[in-house]
């Protein structure tokens, strides 16, 4: 997206307009990202001698190039696939797959901000949520949950631009990213319900353009994840097999037990970003305090003028449907999964959520 602000004008000489492409918001988020790979991998490279199990598993799964894997969907596997073919096999080869994974879903978090609100507030959003620890030091873990940050993103992007401005294009993108979702790993279907539920709320079924573009994204998707449904049919459905064993519980009440334990490391993994948030909103107040105090001191400081400002927090930056947006698609894959695991009594363990909070 071009930045009205930086388009050339003749009174501009060549260096102001250099200075102003380098500065576009764009390009300010993607140095940010690219300086978030680069330290935790040269990171990582330094304190491991080794990948994680996660990233040994995938560099082993990449030496044969297959349309699906005994435990998970392939596509993760393919890039690494591809990475191992132009890099070779560095033992930090996983630790830069997943700190990718991470950069390229943020990016996605930032054009989703960049729709709802300004370029600044978009950037502040989208850094507090890199301080995450799923963002941070476990997106250095490539392993199929954090591979999915950008399709997850993307589609959620994709779904936004495809309600909203009713583009046939962001319908049939939104059908081929989620196809690469679901060969990524088939958690995805808990952002569809997100997807319904919010769809539901604002009666999208009730327009005919919106069952026109469903069935775009629908014949995308069939499309690309066809190969893989026909090698699932083939060996009989195994990684479905590996995830019903691997959400099994012996005992409901180790089931609910384990719930407390989930939501508590949620908490903990969530704080770095929460930590943030809190000292920031501390140094606001702070800065606005002093800016009253000198503009009483001037005698500068009128009510009126202090009551049209101060409607400034980050929400009303909203309107109605982007609330909904992001209340409906950010909450539901984690209530949902924490419902369906108190009903039925399954397994949960924390890195299933590493998906759960990007919005």
């Amino acid at each position: 997206m071009r930045n009205p602000s930086i388009t050339t004008h003749p009174a501009l000489s060549a260096p102001a307009r250099n200075r102003a492409i380098l500065l576009s918001p764009n390009r300010q988020m993607l140095c940010f990202l690219a300086f978030m790979v680069m330290l935790w991998t040269v990171l990582c490279a330094v304190s491991h001698r080794s990948p994680d199990a996660d990233g040994m598993e995938q560099l082993v799964w990449a030496a044969s190039l297959e349309l699906g894997y005994y435990k998970h969907p392939p596509f993760p596997t393919w890039v690494m696939y591809l990475l191992t073919h132009v890099f070779g096999r560095p033992y930090w080869l996983s630790f830069f797959a997943g700190m990718l994974s991470s950069a390229l879903g943020l990016w996605f978090v930032w054009l989703l901000g960049k729709e709802m609100a300004t370029a600044r507030h978009a950037f502040i959003a989208t850094a507090l949520v890199s301080t995450t620890i799923y963002f941070s030091s476990r997106g250095t873990i490539y392993n199929h949950n954090t591979a999915q940050f950008w399709s997850i993103t993307a589609s959620t992007w994709l779904l936004y631009r495809a309600l909203r401005y009713r583009q046939a294009c962001a319908w049939l993108w939104l059908g081929v990213v989620s196809a690469l979702a679901v060969m990524t790993k088939y958690s995805i279907v808990l952002q569809w319900a997100g997807f319904f539920l919010f769809m539901l709320r604002q009666r999208c079924f009730a327009q005919a353009g919106t069952w026109k573009g469903l069935g775009m994204a629908a014949a995308a998707f069939v499309v690309c994840v066809s190969p893989h449904l026909w090698w699932l049919f083939d060996h009989r459905f195994l990684p479905l097999d590996y995830a019903g064993n691997a959400i099994d519980m012996p005992s409901r009440l180790q089931g609910l037990l384990l719930i407390i334990h989930f939501a508590l490391d949620q908490l903990a993994r969530l704080s770095p970003m929460l930590a943030v948030w809190l000292a920031w909103l501390w140094w606001a107040r702070i800065s606005a305090g002093r800016a009253k105090s000198a503009a009483a001191d001037s005698r500068a400081w009128q009510p009126a003028a202090t009551e049209r400002e101060r409607p400034t927090r980050y929400i009303h930056h909203f309107d109605e449907w982007d609330r909904s947006f992001l209340l409906w698609v950010g909450l539901t894959p984690v209530i949902a999964t924490l419902l369906a695991s108190a009903l039925m009594g399954t397994r949960l363990i924390a890195s299933w959520a590493t998906t759960f909070f990007v919005l």
